[in-house]
């Protein structure tokens, strides 16, 4: 997988031309799986949506660089974890955030900061209240807490993965 170069402000593809990290298209400008570093310790892949994805969704990335709203059974076959970073219709092709930090993701009513996350009932928003059904997402941590209603809110992502296990509580 290419990866794309970054003075810190603008990222610069193969070509040399600035990659719009809010682009998104039916047709690729990338070829699929390409990455770029950028600012916040951030690294982004070119995808391909294989539904419509909103954006602050956590999304799985298969082998072929399709995406989906994450879920227990997707995020457990094995698949990388993204962020969508702008809504993409099914068959669209744009960058997801894959690690870093100041990215905005979307964790469900209630659920706190710094504590262990887990898949939801919502496909695409995590969330710390764990059931038998759902599955620890490990290298997520919200920074802040969510209100009332489920929201988007500031996470910082590092090499995320989904486990088959409960992680423990936080003392």
């Amino acid at each position: 997988m290419p990866l794309i170069g970054s003075d810190g402000n603008n990222i610069f593809p193969v070509d040399g031309s600035v990659a719009d990290l809010g682009a998104v298209g039916t047709t690729p400008t990338y070829e699929i799986g390409s990455r770029v570093e950028a600012n916040y310790g951030c690294k982004f892949e070119y995808v391909r949506a294989g539904a419509a994805v909103d954006k602050s969704n956590f999304v799985s990335i298969d082998a072929n660089g399709t995406a989906d709203s994450l879920t227990a059974a997707n995020g457990l076959a094995g698949k990388k974890i993204g962020l969508a970073v702008v809504t993409m219709a099914a068959a669209d092709y744009g960058w997801v955030a894959i690690e870093g930090n100041n990215i905005a993701g979307k964790c469900g009513a209630a659920c706190g900061d710094a504590v262990a996350l887990y898949t939801s009932a919502t496909a695409g928003v995590l969330d710390d209240d764990a059931t038998t059904t759902q599955a620890v997402v490990i290298g997520i941590t919200a920074v802040v807490s969510v209100g009332a209603a489920s929201a988007a809110v500031e996470v910082i992502m590092q090499n995320p993965s989904v486990g088959k296990f409960k992680a423990p509580a936080y003392t």
